[in-house]
């Protein structure tokens, strides 16, 4: 009988954090869980210690692989998953003791297509991370989801996994807007879930302009209908959250919303 939930832990070069992580799974109150970690092409002991946890518990499992990149990591641990129930997890972070336990309800309801807690910054910046409650015109501004929620397997399936070109970053916020783009319903626990690593050297905190730019050009064409849907005719990315300056977002916005505004006063 497959588990009730696949943690899915991605690590490149992660090994001085990996141990920590890895750790706060094995001490979740909740105990029908598997965890499946993928090794992505690490030069560091990423493998030595995923190897001894796969010893000390049957309910870890691990795949290695050459650097690919977080997208692919995280779309072979899910395809090698067997519950219904998915939560990602970065290796340099920490899952809550109750995670698990107090998603459950609502994930048994099936209700609910992302179950997710609060986060806590701890390392290099520590605090409460004050999440805005959910809705999809907010998710179209910024991404107010973080990178550890529940979801179902069958929902990454239908959308094809995580997007391998999002090569750069935010491929968390591509993958939330395309699950749940459709309307399907959220729940925010109020619990702390997740202890986020803050360090220096992230992907997050290394992320460029130009390569930022790259990403929301790619990510604007892709979901156009929804951030037009949620933004209104003139599509611009908020300054506020994304440091752009409240430019638009390209000239094929520029281009595309003109045509649209055209068409919307002939109709008048």
């Amino acid at each position: 009988m497959s588990p009730f939930i696949s943690i899915i832990v991605t690590s490149y070069n992660k090994g001085k954090y990996l141990d920590a992580c890895l750790e706060s799974i094995f001490e979740q109150d909740f105990v029908d869980w598997e965890c499946v970690i993928v090794n992505d092409g690490s030069s560091d002991n990423t493998a030595e210690i995923c190897l001894k946890w796969v010893s000390l518990d049957k309910r870890y499992k691990y795949i290695e692989q050459t650097n690919k990149g977080v997208c692919t990591a995280k779309n072979i641990g899910i395809k090698n998953a067997t519950s219904k129930w998915i939560l990602p997890i970065d290796g340099d972070d920490k899952i809550s003791k109750d995670y698990c336990l107090n998603a459950l309800d609502y994930l048994k309801s099936d209700e609910f297509s992302i179950v997710y807690g609060n986060v806590y910054f701890f390392d290099q910046k520590e605090g409460l991370w004050d999440l805005p409650e959910f809705s999809l015109s907010n998710l179209a501004k910024y991404n107010m989801l973080h990178n550890s929620c529940f979801f179902k397997k069958q929902d990454w399936t239908n959308i094809k996994g995580y997007d391998v070109k999002m090569v750069h970053g935010l491929e968390d916020w591509e993958f939330w807007i395309s699950i749940l783009k459709s309307n399907k319903k959220v729940k925010h626990l109020n619990s702390i879930g997740i202890y986020y690593r803050i360090i220096t050297t992230s992907r997050t905190t290394m992320l460029d302009r130009n390569k930022k730019d790259e990403m929301l050009s790619y990510m604007e064409k892709k979901h156009f209908k929804f951030f037009y849907n949620h933004l209104g005719s003139k599509v611009r990315l908020y300054k506020e959250n994304l440091d752009l300056k409240g430019r638009f977002f390209s000239k094929y916005y520029l281009f595309y919303n003109r045509f649209i505004d055209l068409i919307l006063k002939i109709r008048k």
